[in-house]
């Protein structure tokens, strides 16, 4: 390694938040207290600029040993995107590491080696020569990014390698809800949710005990985590993955809706995180979901407008408000449980699904479509909103709206009813009251609460606000920052989020290698802390009864597959 240029080191980490510009706001916060001489304004060996703590530093692990050309294609796009559009600084450090997949070949015609880069000014760099000016990358050899070791030893070589202010990580490859993100085709395997966060919690530790114990990074107001998860992936927008981070980052950028292979809009995350900044992570969440909607309707940062009209949803909530919705919802499923000790019939589970899907305006398959093989975590999920809305309105199907649009209206008459108790239907309103949403279901768009963009074709709402008078408890606020939707033919998602529904049980309990997808589930710390599965347990045991049949017995467990309607 070549020998860095000096410089001076007397008043470095202070110089470099003392003397830098005021916030957009005017707040000085961070500052150095006392007296504090400028830091030496000198440059490295390479001209790459002062050496001063960052920011921001950008984290990007993308997960590309794929089988699916379109999608390994589609980052190669993305990588030249972050190079050339967004770039990096002295105040915006950014690193990758990217798995490749098989058949992407080197000079040799040896199937290429995993790297470990910065993106410094529209160079790559190696992250061990970056100072000395050597372009190239770090060669990792083949690595499973299915392994959570293999994401935390990233994160935390990145955390070490530029201490920085605010931290922002990207996942980047095929993502399959509460099921697992980050499949790697050489192994075959996908990082559990589990290992997930495990690795982000233990990459906010060294933020913790190493980067917030150094002068000038230990101001009161900066993280002691992750300040943002960001996943480029499909579907990773479910409470059961809100849960697990709740304890390994401060807010979470996902979508429950598939995305696009171009993906999120890198370049547009420069003009609001390296442009400006100084801004709040809160602020540059929302300008991140929206551009990423906005992109897929006036085609910014996509290749060739290609994906122009396609349907997509996102939305970020604040991590750390988290715990109030998860309670809630435990609470619902305790009280449902009293009216229902045994669950809910998978007629009664499968009518509820499809009143949610009718509230929301989703596509909802035909019973039966697909049985018997594995499909993903997402084809067990609903509209969150949309669910507890059926249930606070104790209905399956609704003749219509209320006339009334309020949260707490009675609802029209029903055709069937759940037979739930008030108490139940109050916990299912209590649920409401934290999200604090407008209601903006597709077909009652007349009541309100949001304002339709670019001629009806983009909607983002920010106006979250959690009824604390009605739930007696004024300090709980919306863990929801933004959603934002770009409305389809077909219909349109009316929430960000998405919550385990099992009307497809017989899936839900097909066993692979010895484990189901419920298997995966019943792990979850969401379903620890709500039990929520149990809502749905009387339809799991159906199901289960159905599987083991034995065809020489009168009774037949399968009959509510060919009722459902």
């Amino acid at each position: 390694m070549r020998t860095l240029a000096k410089v001076a080191v007397v008043g470095l980490l202070c110089g470099a938040v003392a003397c830098a510009p005021p916030l957009p706001d005017g707040n000085q916060q961070g500052r150095c207290q006392g007296k504090c001489e400028p830091a030496q304004q000198g440059t490295t060996e390479a001209g790459l600029g002062p050496e001063w703590p960052a920011d921001w530093t950008l984290l990007i692990f993308a997960a590309n040993d794929d089988k699916d050309t379109r999608l390994v294609a589609a980052f190669d796009e993305d990588a030249e995107e972050i190079r050339q559009g967004l770039g990096g600084s002295a105040l915006f450090r950014i690193m990758m590491q990217r798995d490749y997949a098989d058949y992407q070949r080197d000079q040799r015609d040896v199937s290429r080696q995993s790297e470990r880069f910065v993106v410094y000014r529209e160079q790559q760099m190696h992250p061990a020569r970056e100072r000395a000016g050597e372009a190239g990358a770090l060669l990792l050899g083949e690595t499973d990014t299915s392994d959570p070791q293999v994401l935390e030893d990233f994160l935390v070589a990145g955390i070490r390698r530029f201490p920085a202010r605010r931290y922002w990580v990207i996942v980047t490859g095929h993502g399959d809800g509460w099921h697992g993100i980050a499949h790697d085709a050489t192994t075959k395997r996908a990082m559990s949710l589990d290992g997930l966060s495990t690795a982000l919690r233990n990459a906010s530790a060294v933020i913790a005990n190493e980067i917030r114990a150094t002068a000038g990074l230990d101001g009161a107001h900066l993280s002691r985590k992750i300040d943002v998860v960001q996943f480029d992936a499909c579907r990773l927008g479910q409470a059961e993955v809100m849960a697990s981070l709740a304890d390994s980052a401060d807010y979470m950028v996902a979508s429950q809706e598939i995305v696009p292979n171009a993906g999120h809009p890198y370049s547009a995350l420069r003009a609001v995180a390296q442009d400006h900044t100084r801004y709040e992570p809160k602020t540059i969440v929302r300008e991140v979901v929206a551009d990423y909607v906005r992109s897929y309707v006036e085609g910014v940062s996509t290749h060739d407008r290609a994906y122009v009209g396609q349907t997509v949803s996102a939305f970020a909530v604040d991590l750390r408000k988290s715990q109030p919705l998860v309670d809630a919802i435990g609470d619902f499923s305790r009280a449902l449980l009293r009216d229902r000790p045994a669950g809910l019939s998978c007629l009664e589970a499968a009518a509820v699904d499809r009143a949610a899907a009718e509230r929301a305006g989703l596509y909802l398959p035909e019973p039966g479509e697909g049985a018997g093989r594995v499909i993903g975590a997402a084809d067990f999920s609903s509209d969150m909103v949309a669910l507890f809305e059926v249930f606070a309105g104790n209905q399956l199907v609704a003749s219509r709206f209320p006339a009334s649009c309020q949260p707490r209206a009675e609802f029209a008459p029903t055709e069937v009813s759940l037979g739930l108790s008030n108490e139940t239907r109050r916990a299912a309103l209590r649920v409401l009251d934290i999200i604090g949403r407008p209601h903006i279901a597709s077909k009652w768009a007349a009541c309100g609460g949001s304002t339709l963009q670019y001629d009806g074709q983009y909607r983002q709402l920010s106006s979250f606000e959690a009824r604390g008078a009605q739930l007696g408890d004024a300090t709980i606020e919306s863990p929801f920052v933004i959603e934002a939707h770009k409305v389809s033919s077909r219909g349109q998602r009316t929430l960000g989020m998405a919550l385990f529904w099992g009307a497809n049980p017989y899936d839900l309990t097909y066993r692979r290698d010895g484990k189901s997808a419920l298997d995966a589930y019943l792990a979850l710390p969401f379903e620890r802390a709500s039990s929520w599965s149990r809502v749905m347990d009387q339809c799991i045991q159906q199901a289960l009864a159905c599987r083991n049949w034995d065809t020489s017995q009168s009774a037949d467990p399968c009959a509510y597959a060919r009722q459902l309607p």
